[in-house]
């Protein structure tokens, strides 16, 4: 049966005026010359990223490794192609479209502008990598997620505002419609966010005031993720799940879907996350496939069909999710 893809949102296809217009996002006209242009990039998104980072000639350095040079000798090489890494953008450089491109499809992280060196942006972000619940517990803080980062950033307070954006003095990120780029500056201590299409031809966005450097602190910054934050991500990613599903739905089933319509399938696919969760299944990967088993087989299959309950309330040996796509195969060519 069909997974669900990973990614979020419709996959955009880059073309030329797009590109062009994501650059002039980056790199507005006016900006001043000592203003410089990074990306984060997540390597837990695609196994491309570290391949695109290392062919880059510009500067850039793994976030996870305590060492700044490239390449990160200290890290185990299943660490390495799941890091987050940062690097210099050069807009004359003839990769640069070809990075822009994979990253901003991909969804492989967000981009900033400052005036600070890679070794300063390097040592503040390295303070976010980790952060704590209310309760103290240690998380690792992928706030270069572009679905991290949308959350995140609009729900803090003045001070954290502050002290995450440090020497940065501009923000850039993938919409949730692809099409679209989100900038995030500080005026103040207001957060302003402000969305740009990048195939308009409105005048683009004006370069933001600067910021000077954040000097050197020996003090190391606690990230404290607040309940009411942590709420925020667990909604938007139940949504985000939904959003996937309902397209994924429409596209592998769509005689199912345009039968019951797009209000019943969200019903279905919001159930199924439940009905799921109680056979133990959690993943997505794990739960599309108890959903697609609802589209097929019926909203209640796991009490109706003898098969599934067998299954599902007698489990043998093994993975249980392949036990009952299993079952299911063997029904549909009994039924056939």
């Amino acid at each position: 049966m069909p997974l669900v893809k990973t990614q979020t949102g419709k996959s955009l296809h880059m073309t030329i005026d797009r590109i062009e217009g994501l650059r002039k996002t980056l790199w507005p006209e006016g900006m001043p010359g000592y203003r410089r242009v990074f990306a984060v990039l997540d390597g837990a998104k695609d196994t491309a990223v570290f391949g695109a980072v290392d062919a880059s000639r510009q500067d850039k350095t793994c976030l996870y490794s305590v060492n700044p040079r490239w390449l990160p000798a200290d890290l185990a090489w299943n660490v390495v192609g799941i890091a987050p890494y940062l690097i210099e953008l050069d807009p004359d450089e003839k990769s640069t479209n070809s990075l822009l491109r994979k990253a901003w499809e991909g969804n492989w992280g967000i981009f900033l502008r400052t005036a600070a060196s890679i070794e300063a942006l390097r040592r503040h972000l390295r303070h976010f990598l980790t952060a704590y619940t209310e309760s103290g517990k240690m998380l690792m803080f992928r706030f270069y997620d572009p679905r991290v980062f949308r959350v995140y950033l609009p729900t803090c307070t003045p001070d954290e505002l502050r002290i995450f954006f440090g020497p940065i003095s501009a923000f850039i990120a993938p919409s949730r419609n692809p099409d679209r780029a989100l900038r995030f500056c500080l005026s103040g201590t207001e957060l302003v966010e402000e969305v740009q299409a990048l195939a308009d031809n409105r005048p683009f966005l004006p370069i933001e005031p600067g910021l000077e450097p954040v000097p050197r602190s020996q003090k190391p910054i606690r990230v404290t993720v607040r309940n009411s934050q942590m709420a925020r991500f667990r909604q938007t990613r139940m949504q985000d799940f939904e959003n996937r599903m309902l397209e994924h739905v429409s596209r592998f089933f769509a005689g199912r879907f345009n039968r019951a319509g797009e209000q019943r399938i969200r019903e279905l696919i919001q159930e199924g996350i439940g009905r799921a969760a109680k056979y133990g299944f959690r993943t997505e990967q794990e739960i599309c496939r108890f959903i697609d088993l609802m589209v097929v087989f019926g909203p209640r299959f796991d009490q109706d069909a003898d098969w599934a309950a067998r299954v599902l309330l007698c489990p043998g040996q093994g993975n249980r999710l392949e036990q009952l796509l299993a079952a299911a195969t063997a029904h549909l060519r009994m039924a056939g």
